[in-house]
This record gives C-alpha cells, sequence and structure tokens, in this order.
C-alpha cells in the first residue's frame, strides 16, 4: 500500500470508528498499526500494547508473517503463540474493563 491509498481510506475508516465506537480496534500487522496507532510503529517491540485514550488500539502480528515463515516452523509457531496471547490480552481489557 503506499501513501495515497492508506489516505483515500482513512475517511472511512475513521468514520466507521465514529459510527461504530469501538472500545478496541486489533490493528492486523504493521501497516494498520502504523496508520492507526502511530507512524513508525514497531511490531517486534510494541505487539500487544494498549495505545490511545478513550479507543484503545493493539497491533497483532499478520497471518502472512506466520505464513511466510512455514507454518509448522518453530518461528511461526513463536507468532502464533504471540498472536494468541496478544488477543488474550485484548479479551481481558473487553471483559474486565481495564488494562
Amino acid at each position: 500500500l503506499d501513501v495515497k491509498q492508506i489516505a483515500s481510506c482513512r475517511k472511512f475508516i475513521n468514520k466507521e470508528i465514529e459510527l461504530i465506537q469501538p472500545s478496541i480496534i486489533i490493528c492486523v500487522g504493521e501497516i494498520a498499526a502504523s496508520t492507526l496507532i502511530h507512524p513508525g510503529f514497531n511490531m517486534e517491540e510494541e505487539h500487544g500494547k494498549l495505545f490511545g485514550s478513550d479507543i484503545k488500539f493493539m497491533a497483532i502480528h499478520h497471518p502472512e508473517e506466520i505464513i511466510s515463515k512455514g507454518e509448522y516452523s518453530q518461528e511461526a509457531v513463536n507468532l502464533k503463540t504471540s498472536m494468541w496471547e496478544d488477543i488474550l490480552k485484548a479479551h481481558t481489557f473487553l471483559t474486565t474493563g481495564g488494562e
């Protein structure tokens, strides 16, 4: 995706967020996280962390990253585990109302 593509979709995303008013948004992959959380988002260091105040944002690894590592490689298994733990953090946030 280039900057023009992201910019052209951003107004639709902002409107959806305004209408739905979610408690949390999970960004799947570094491009989504760099767009919605902050530019230069570093997936290795920042995945699974909650960002934002009114609406929380969290990033998880993109499934393509697992596929590219070879689904059953140790690296892919580690990524799957990491993704699952991050999703559990989001679930805990939603069910407890806190971080």
